[in-house]
């Protein structure tokens, strides 16, 4: 059965270019507050962002390959709020995009 493309949405909250994302610095940020190794998140990262961004994967199956591919001391719930935590507005892109 091939798997539907789905939106990378997650409780309301979908990536787009008008906000900084999930980049390096909010990565290696994670890696500290988490307590992670920066190079295998990295990796794994790589490996899947291009997918998730197309919808083709989940945001529980990116976080499932990138960070949870092992027990962890924190859950995803929190994971995951640091990440939406790490997105703010993007003026310069927001004007940019905007209709005129």
């Amino acid at each position: 059965m091939k798997k539907q493309l789905q939106s990378p949405v997650v409780s309301g909250y979908r990536w787009c270019p008008a906000h900084r994302r999930w980049d390096h610095h909010a990565r290696n940020r994670a890696a500290t507050n988490f307590k992670l190794e920066l190079a295998e998140i990295e990796n794994r990262h790589h490996l899947t962002f291009e997918s998730f961004e197309e919808g083709k994967l989940t945001m529980e199956e990116y976080l499932s390959l990138v960070v949870f591919h092992e027990k962890r001391r924190f859950t995803r719930a929190q994971f995951q709020r640091f990440m939406f935590e790490q997105t703010k507005p993007h003026p310069e892109m927001i004007e940019l995009v905007r209709p005129a």
